[in-house]
């Protein structure tokens, strides 16, 4: 058995003076919180279960024996009341096979605990009571499982194999059959929430909170403790906070609680001016897992930091919610990497996250590299001067983690109270590399000086910062202090490491007032000038637009300028808004765009108040860069006709009174606006009028039109023995019809041949 004053010894380091300031500590606060030290310790067997209470051996410490054993693993209790107040102390005595402690609450009180909890061996305790558990206020709470696992669950069920279940009805017969370990745990229709209002150190493995809603109060903190480090400041195990909704079931196979969230629900979580510290270090696969349907953190601060050594992998740091994650009031999420292995993964998921004058980091202060963050949302939007980042410390020689968003919809907006925009930076100020920004959504708005920056300040160098966005990019504005709304991968401060570069592919790119984007080591707003080669910028899109002082740039300041390359449909650049790769102490860089209309901007030699694209450089004109502008090969004349120089009156050139039954025929002359070849291009619908003669090589003549007094030239008729098809008829002298093979002439004198016109086309041409 390890009672509360050998643990506490330990932690002092044997030190009995400081265990009797720290007991007069404790008993100080005790007064200062009458309330809590009002109350008394109540444990109470139900005897259902063979569970006794010794509490007269020694005060303070309730000896919990008896109980129920099964299968030589596992050992259940039952109790009418359980609650540790005063700062005392209850502990389980079980033996080195017992590594199952399931301790249920019967009752309808909550249980209460402010004071320690230990077992005699290393076990895993589950403490259940669906109708609520409280750790309480101004008391910090000790659970000391010699390396087990601590749960504390409002669940109504305990889940074991082949459907047996221990609940709040379970008998000691029905008990003893229970002899494998638990897989999982039923959040009853009547379960309860669990309240964090004071301090809980768990000298374990792991610990799980588990609940039909979390709540953490003021000025709490939960700190995941392991025997045999330094002043018990690192952790070796993983912890949960679950919320979860009734009807629900929670999974415990592989030793660490999971939940499938598309087929159960959550309920709320809320940290409210709340400390967490957990420290994952090298002994597990860490894990801190935060589940419910909305997770809220006001004033909270939470720091899963990472101790590992070289080699060693990251944790995994998970809030999920199905619905809102939303960070509030100068809420702080931030895991540090103090040694030389990876440090901590911070994965954040729900339809909805907001981060509201918040912070969320992962930096690196030794060897180690920093770990990632990412965003899975339908929507993120950081507001009012919140900041994301990963950084190297200067004194830092491991890499930056990667900052990755996949979101439907990206917005970055508004200012903090000093003026200051949003920042979603990944830097460097030692040797390391920041490793870069990697963004897929919809749709990414950016204002107000928000700032997406890969940036070194150090002699690492900085990576690269990619937007792919399937609807549209804007960028917009500055904050109150003038620091422009952009992207940047740039070289700042003393750095001296190199810059990777922009790339950003989106069906609409819109950058406007006063915004930028920016891969040189030129100072944007107040930065300073590193030295380090520029990076470049590439983007891919088919409507670009510059408006009233944007700028796309890779200048530098004293190395050579960067490259811009551009592909797009249309790009607009008005209002003083610059294309520009100029170098003030090398060679100008390299600007390369393809579009098939640019309005607004030309290429020039030198910057003016028009919008300019410009690669120049300060030593003179055989430094300047190359700017090429390519658009597509079109002739501006393909669908030009050269036409007449003597216009006439076409009405007259088409003869309407020629007989169809002389073999005469009708032909249409001129273009008529149809083109002569497939290459030249079509022209608009339309009444076309040859405004030039059709006539024979050699002749003038014209058709006329027959004056009605004509008199046509009689036809003889030569009589033919040969029989003849008929070809019309006529009205002969009495009135009567008769089928001919040849009208006689002048039955029908307004229509003649034009065969005899040279102006007639060959018959079948």
């Amino acid at each position: 058995m390890v009672n509360l004053f050998n643990m506490m010894c330990k932690i002092l380091g044997g030190d009995r003076q400081q265990w009797l300031l720290f007991c007069c500590a404790v008993f100080g606060q005790g007064l200062a919180t009458p309330t809590v030290t009002a109350q008394i310790t109540n444990i109470t067997s139900d005897g259902t279960l063979g569970t006794t209470i010794d509490s007269t051996t020694t005060p303070g410490e309730h000896f919990i024996q008896g109980g129920t054993a099964a299968g030589g693993q596992n050992l259940f209790h039952s109790f009418s009341e359980f609650s540790i107040l005063n700062n005392d102390i209850a502990i389980f005595q079980n033996t080195a096979t017992q590594t199952n402690i399931f301790a249920r609450i019967t009752g309808e009180n909550v249980t209460k605990i402010g004071g320690g909890i230990e077992t005699a061996s290393k076990a895993n305790l589950f403490l259940i009571n669906p109708n609520g558990i409280e750790f309480v206020d101004g008391i910090k709470s000790f659970i000391f499982l010699d390396g087990g696992d601590f749960i504390a669950t409002t669940a109504s069920e305990i889940l074991f194999p082949n459907n047996q279940t221990f609940s709040q009805t379970t008998t000691s017969n029905e008990a003893l059959l229970l002899v494998t370990a638990p897989i999982g745990l039923n959040i009853g229709v009547d379960s309860k929430d669990i309240r964090v209002n004071g301090n809980l150190d768990s000298f374990g493995n792991n610990t799980f909170l588990l609940g039909n809603g979390l709540s953490f109060g003021s000025n709490t903190s939960i700190k995941s403790l392991f025997e045999g480090a330094e002043n018990f400041t690192v952790g070796r195990g993983d912890a949960a906070l679950l919320s979860i909704a009734p009807n629900s079931i929670v999974d415990l196979t592989s030793g660490f609680p999971t939940v499938n969230t598309s087929k159960i629900s959550g309920s709320d979580i809320t940290f409210q001016n709340y400390s967490f510290s957990q420290f994952l270090d090298k002994e597990t696969l860490d894990r801190l897992y935060v589940f419910g349907k909305n997770i809220f953190l006001n004033n909270a601060d939470i720091r899963p930091d990472a101790v590992r050594l070289e080699n060693d992998e990251g944790g995994l740091v998970t809030f999920e919610a199905q619905e809102k994650i939303i960070l509030s009031n100068q809420s702080l999420i931030d895991t540090d990497n103090l040694a030389e292995g990876v440090g901590n993964i911070l994965n954040f998921k729900a339809k909805q996250i907001q981060i509201n004058d918040s912070v969320i980091s992962s930096d690196t202060f030794q060897d180690g590299d920093g770990g990632d963050i990412s965003f899975q949302a339908e929507t993120v939007e950081i507001l009012n001067g919140s900041v994301v980042s990963s950084s190297s410390d200067g004194g830092a020689t491991g890499d930056t983690g990667v900052v990755r968003f996949d979101v439907g919809s990206l917005k970055v907006l508004g200012q903090d109270a000093a003026g200051n925009g949003n920042r979603i930076f990944v830097e460097t100020l030692g040797t390391g590399e920041a490793l870069g920004l990697d963004i897929k959504a919809k749709q990414v708005i950016l204002r107000d000086g928000a700032r997406f920056s890969v940036s070194s300040l150090g002699e690492g160098g900085s990576g690269v910062a990619v937007i792919e966005a399937s609807e549209f990019v804007e960028l917009s504005g500055k904050d109150n202090l003038s620091n422009p709304t952009g992207l940047f991968a740039e070289v700042l401060g003393s750095g001296s490491g190199a810059a990777r570069g922009i790339v950003v592919s989106t069906p609409k790119l819109l950058i406007q007032d006063g915004a930028i984007i920016s891969a040189g080591n030129t100072s944007a707003g107040n930065a300073l000038v590193g030295t380090g080669q520029p990076g470049d910028i590439e983007i891919t899109t088919s409507d670009l637009r510059l408006l009233n002082g944007a700028k796309i740039i890779t200048n530098a300041a004293i190395a050579d300028g960067g490259n811009i390359s551009i592909e797009t449909q249309t790009l607009v650049a008005l209002f003083d808004s610059d294309i520009s790769a100029n170098a003030e102490a090398g060679a100008g860089g390299r600007i390369f765009i393809t579009a098939k209309g640019i309005f607004g901007t030309a290429f020039r030699d030198r910057l003016t108040p028009k919008s300019d694209i410009t690669a120049t450089s300060n030593l003179g004109p055989q430094f300047n860069g190359v700017v090429t502008i390519t658009t597509p090969d079109v002739d501006p004349t393909s669908g030009l006709t050269k036409l007449p120089t003597d216009i006439v009156d076409a009405s007259d050139q088409i003869a309407a009174t020629c007989a169809a039954a002389k073999g005469n025929s009708f032909a249409l002359v001129g273009r008529g606006g149809i083109p002569e070849n497939p290459q030249v291009a079509l022209t608009n619908a339309g009444l076309w009028q040859d405004l030039q003669s059709y006539v024979g090589a050699g002749e003038d003549e014209k058709v006329q039109a027959i004056a009605p007094n004509f008199v046509p030239e009689q036809i003889v008729e030569t009589p033919s023995d040969s029989i003849q098809g008929i070809s019309g008829w006529q009205l002969n002298r009495q009135g009567q019809v008769e089928l001919v093979t040849q009208v006689a002439a002048g039955i029908n004198p307004d229509l003649i041949s034009c065969n005899h016109s040279p102006n007639a086309m060959p018959k079948n041409s």
